[in-house]
């Protein structure tokens, strides 16, 4: 996996999934807080993102499919799309 990105609340990492070009997006473990409560607030954005993503896509939303989840690691592997990054693209205007 090659590190592409970070953000605040994680990385994102060009992968391969299947055969196919990839992006896995992993929470990151936050040290200032408390690990029990962090444990779940990471898997549950993690497992509300992929829902979110996964109705956008089924209401015909061009965003990426998710590929699969993976709520011990905190990741969603999801298929690559090229292009500009959203802050990239933000900073032209």
């Amino acid at each position: 996996m090659k590190l592409i990105g970070i953000g605040a609340e994680a990385e994102l990492f060009l992968t391969g999934f299947l055969g196919s070009k990839a992006v896995c997006k992993r929470r990151s473990r936050k040290a200032y807080r408390i690990h029990s409560l962090d444990a779940l607030l990471r898997e549950g954005r993690t497992r509300k993102e992929a829902k979110i993503i996964s109705f956008a896509k089924n209401a015909g939303i061009l965003c990426p499919l998710v590929l699969h989840v993976d709520l011990p690691r905190n990741s969603i592997f999801m298929n690559f799309i090229d292009g500009k990054l959203l802050c990239d693209a933000a900073s032209e205007l």
